[in-house]
């Protein structure tokens, strides 16, 4: 029998952005743990509007300590994947795509974690808008290794004054699946400091293809609060996408040890990023500068952040977003 209760843990997660379309995406995640004297535990997601996506994972200890873990994995989503030529729209496709994996996991003291696994992905794409002659979408199978490593050291999920975030996958295809699939490389980190009786969050993001790329199921998306917050959600896509970011939080009311029903926070954001077709076509100048002024509400039942978001090209944007954000 486990040495603790089972219990259910839940979270909503979403973002809802007006500006030139009206973009949505609702979502809940479900964590079910222990379920067994090692710590394993059952973990889904899913999340429906302008994408769907509907995942489930069971970490399988591998050791008394828990340690070690055995993750095997599937889901499946839809998503759409919008591509600019000179900041000008040229395509949306609509991609579907459901993946299998498995993943070997080793928590490295109580902060990092390390992972080396398989995956197989299989689906298709389809043009939405566009001109049908030069890419009418296809269908596709891929699969190969992955490697990561992560580190999550914040002390606040919503609103961080101090710690660290770290993620970085590779994945490494293989011709066995399919031939001309993509490797991809990502890397996000941010890190929390606090300043006066607020706190700022210094980050970045850089996602790639290493090498040409036509397959657009590898592009990475940029739009959505705190990613360029002017645009709409995942408004732009690429084979490479790059993202720069300052985000300062101040409550406004009295800090207290004790944890109150609500907690409301002002914020700003600064950011700057775009899409680019290959690693080395990145420029400063093509760089579109981004901010946003918010409201936030930290609840028992998770954040919760309206506000305002401007580009300098006068793209802008109100949204209502729910879930941790960093």
């Amino acid at each position: 029998m486990p040495t603790a209760p089972l219990h259910w843990r839940a979270g909503l997660t979403g973002e809802l952005s007006a500006g030139d379309q009206m973009n949505f995406v609702l979502g809940a995640s479900v964590r079910y743990a222990p379920t067994d004297d090692w710590g394993s535990e059952w973990r889904a997601k899913m999340e429906v509007g302008n994408r769907f996506l509907a995942s489930i994972e069971h970490r399988q200890a591998l050791d008394p300590a828990g340690r070690w873990f055995l993750v095997p994995h599937g889901s499946w989503r839809s998503y759409p994947v919008r591509v600019e030529s000179n900041g000008d729209p040229i395509a949306e496709f609509d991609v579907q795509e459901g993946e299998l994996g498995a993943d070997l996991l080793r928590e490295i003291g109580d902060t990092w974690e390390a992972r080396a696994g398989i995956v197989y992905r299989t689906g298709r794409s389809r043009l939405e808008i566009g001109d049908p002659t030069v890419n009418d979408g296809d269908s596709f199978d891929e699969g190969g290794g992955v490697l990561g490593i992560g580190c999550d050291s914040l002390d606040d999920l919503a609103f961080p004054s101090s710690g660290w975030l770290m993620n970085a996958e590779w994945f490494l295809p293989a011709d066995a699946f399919h031939e001309g699939q993509d490797e991809t490389v990502r890397f996000r980190i941010d890190k929390a400091t606090r300043v006066g009786s607020g706190a700022l969050t210094l980050g970045g993001e850089l996602d790639t293809v290493v090498g040409d790329t036509t397959n657009v199921q590898s592009f990475f998306p940029l739009g959505g609060f705190l990613r360029l917050s002017g645009l709409s959600l995942e408004e732009i896509s690429g084979p490479t996408a790059v993202l720069g970011r300052a985000v300062y939080t101040h409550p406004l009311g009295r800090r207290s040890l004790e944890r109150k029903l609500f907690t409301w926070y002002g914020g700003a954001s600064l950011e700057t990023g775009n899409v680019f077709a290959e690693f080395g076509d990145i420029e400063w100048e093509d760089l579109r500068p981004s901010g946003s002024l918010f409201v936030g509400l930290d609840t028992l039942l998770g954040p919760v952040y309206v506000g305002f978001g401007l580009t300098d090209d006068g793209s802008q944007t109100a949204f209502l977003a729910l879930g941790r954000q960093f």
